[in-house]
């Protein structure tokens, strides 16, 4: 909402970050319902590739997360594109699509299945 609340605004930059931290707080929330803590953007990917190898929305999120850094990091005149309201409309177009399919995962989510992926999680960290 506060990604399309920017939008209308014509803040580009920051709704392309708000837009992608709806993705990465769903991905985050997927992690705790299966009893994982991650503090690292990077890590969090990397986990939710390796424990339910979506390479759909791995995809999309590692693309998110890249667009985020350029526009929030980059000053507009080192930036080689800028933000424009294309592609700021892309990336919320993505943010839902990916919200969406995050919240079916999580609700698709058994004690069965979170079991079975608790057990293949130790068996990478170990």
């Amino acid at each position: 909402k506060s990604a399309k609340i920017l939008f209308q605004s014509q803040l580009y930059e920051n709704s392309t970050s708000e837009a992608y931290y709806c993705m990465y707080n769903s991905l985050l929330a997927l992690l705790f319902k299966i009893g994982i803590k991650s503090e690292n953007h990077s890590a969090s990917i990397i986990l939710f590739d390796m424990l339910f190898e979506n390479k759909e929305l791995v995809k999309i999120i590692s693309w998110a997360k890249e667009e985020r850094i350029d526009k929030q990091y980059y000053v507009e005149t080192q930036q080689i594109v800028k933000v424009t309201k294309e592609s700021c409309n892309e990336m919320i177009l993505k943010a839902e699509d990916f919200l969406v399919k995050m919240k079916l995962l999580i609700s698709e989510l058994s004690n069965e299945k979170i079991n079975s992926i608790r057990d293949n999680f130790v068996k990478l960290v170990n």
